[in-house]
């Protein structure tokens, strides 16, 4: 395991080009994948992604990754972020400490392989962190992310109820600098993103990236700290 963590602390140059600006005044907020790639649900949500012109974070699982290799190469190649979500969606704080590095170097290896890139965001599953694991992110280079804004998506599996979750007031609703999370394997999910997407470019916001939103609103991610959005983290020590 020491030449995997090697490896993942390296990371490798990013796939980006030159840097974006925004006004000052811009409202930004990032959505998020969990769990996929699904077989249909993610290519229809790509789809409507770029008719949008709007660029999302993926995290993978790395056991649906490995099934489905041309949807990790398509959000790469259009412009979204790809995320480690462990192999196998294990709950990283109850793993053993050496399962807990394999469900991360597995996927984080399978995703370098397809994409030619090292990922650097880790959402655990569950979200579920402690002390164990952040120290591990710092010293492999990786980011924590949670979210500000939790759709329920997959418990309730219904659009309108998915859309009342995000555009509640208050503040686990949709707001500036929000990072917002749901699951690319359901129907309904997809769905109620489109409804999403569209209301919220109607509201003047931009759809970017997790790097994106932390690189504008941040200064870039940090190795070993956990956000939840723009303004929101936890650090150890």
């Amino acid at each position: 395991l020491d030449e995997a963590n090697s490896r993942l602390a390296a990371g490798s140059p990013s796939a980006e080009g030159t840097a974006a600006t925004y006004p000052a005044d811009a409202k930004l907020i990032a959505l998020t994948f969990d769990d996929g790639p699904g077989k249909s649900t993610t290519p229809r949500l790509l789809d409507e992604l770029k008719k949008r012109g709007a660029k999302a974070t993926f995290f993978v699982v790395g056991s649906n990754a490995k099934k489905y290799p041309d949807l990790i190469r398509r959000m790469a190649e259009e412009g979204h972020a790809i995320g480690n979500h462990s192999y196998s969606h294990q709950n990283l704080v109850k793993a053993d400490e050496a399962t807990m590095k394999e469900q991360i170097l597995r996927c984080a290896e399978l995703i370098q392989t397809i994409t030619g890139h090292m990922p650097t965001l880790l959402r655990p599953p569950g979200g579920n962190f402690d002390d164990r694991l952040q120290t591990y992110a710092k010293e492999t280079g990786l980011s924590l992310v949670n979210w500000t804004v939790d759709t329920r998506d997959w418990k309730t599996r219904d659009k309108e109820a998915i859309l009342a979750a995000a555009f509640q007031t208050g503040t686990y609703g949709i707001q500036d600098g929000a990072i917002v999370l749901m699951h690319d394997v359901y129907e309904s999910t997809v769905d109620a993103a489109v409804e999403m997407m569209d209301r919220l470019q109607e509201q003047g916001y931009i759809l970017v990236t997790v790097p994106e939103l932390l690189r504008v609103r941040c200064g870039g991610a940090q190795a070993g700290v956990l956000y939840y959005s723009d303004s929101r983290s936890h650090s150890i020590g």
